[in-house]
């Protein structure tokens, strides 16, 4: 008599535990992708239950930013447009690529996404007699043989055809971070150094990262810093072991590359925390993909 008694107690121990999770994961968890809980969740906004649906996607990301920020994709109820879940990018999305052009070879991950950087330029004449310049023909547009690499908010910059205005040896800061909205965002009156504190971490030999935070407490003239009190990243670079913002192919000429790396949105409350979790896996993933460049100029 107790075996069975027991028996129950224990079949309705495991059924009150399981709805117990049903109810705080809002679903059912089938499985882990990148760190993160994958659950199977009911979605219904009109017609309940007759024509709801179900939807696998990670646990605790409630709106768009986020999902943009981990690299998901997101769910939109396509009556309402509400934000229905963040899933996992699909297969046919996020297979293993590579970008290459005349400078470069580099691989793209899975859940990466790339856009090749292009100028718009015009022709122009100038008339030495009355010293104005007139523009010729219609602007055209050039690729620079520079690329973006992208993951929800987050910009790796490679420019292999890089040049400086300044004479400095190494360049200024603001010749490799100006246009990156992260860093604008911060630094307010470039040419400057750049705010906030550096780490350095290695990344390819002879070319170490540094990694950019600010804090309330670096505020100065030229910086705006975060109103929540947190200290965040707001960019990072590849350097030599002079510490260059320019990395020069051979010493004593100019021509070099340049990479960054940068957060798209100017508001500095929404930066990416230092030290968080998801932070320091892009960053590790943005390092990888540098670990495979190849750099056709010698």
């Amino acid at each position: 008599m107790k075996k069975p008694l027991i028996l129950v107690i224990i079949i309705a121990a495991i059924l009150i535990a399981a709805f117990g999770i049903f109810k705080y994961l809002g679903g059912y968890p089938v499985g882990f992708e990148d760190g993160r809980v994958l659950v199977k969740k009911y979605y219904c906004s009109d017609v309940c239950p007759a024509y709801g649906h179900w939807n696998t996607v990670y646990f605790g990301i409630e709106n768009k930013e986020k999902c943009d920020t981990i690299g998901g994709k997101s769910i939109v109820d396509p009556a309402w447009r509400g934000f229905e879940g963040c899933a996992p990018q699909e297969d046919d999305d996020t297979k293993s690529q590579v970008y290459e052009n005349q400078y470069i070879k580099v691989g793209i991950p899975s859940g990466w996404n790339f856009s090749e950087a292009t100028r718009t330029i015009q022709d122009q004449s100038y008339d030495k007699n009355t010293g104005k310049t007139t523009l010729i023909g219609a602007p055209r547009v050039e690729k620079t043989g520079a690329v973006n690499v992208m993951k929800g908010s987050y910009i790796l910059y490679i420019n292999p055809q890089a040049g400086q205005a300044s004479g400095i040896k190494g360049g200024r800061f603001n010749e490799i971070s100006g246009g990156a909205p992260s860093a604008d965002a911060v630094m307010t009156d470039p040419p400057s150094p750049p705010c906030g504190t550096s780490e350095t971490f290695p990344a390819v030999t002879g070319h170490p990262r540094v990694d950019l935070h600010v804090g309330p407490q670096d505020k100065q003239a030229w910086c705006n810093v975060p109103s929540n009190g947190k200290t965040v990243w707001y960019f990072s670079y590849i350097t030599d072991t002079n510490g260059s913002y320019f990395n020069y192919y051979k010493e004593g000429e100019a021509l070099s590359f340049v990479i960054t790396m940068a957060y798209n949105s100017k508001d500095i409350d929404s930066f990416p925390v230092k030290g968080s979790a998801t932070l320091n896996t892009i960053l590790n993933e943005m390092t990888n993909i540098v670990k495979t460049l190849e750099l056709k100029q010698k």
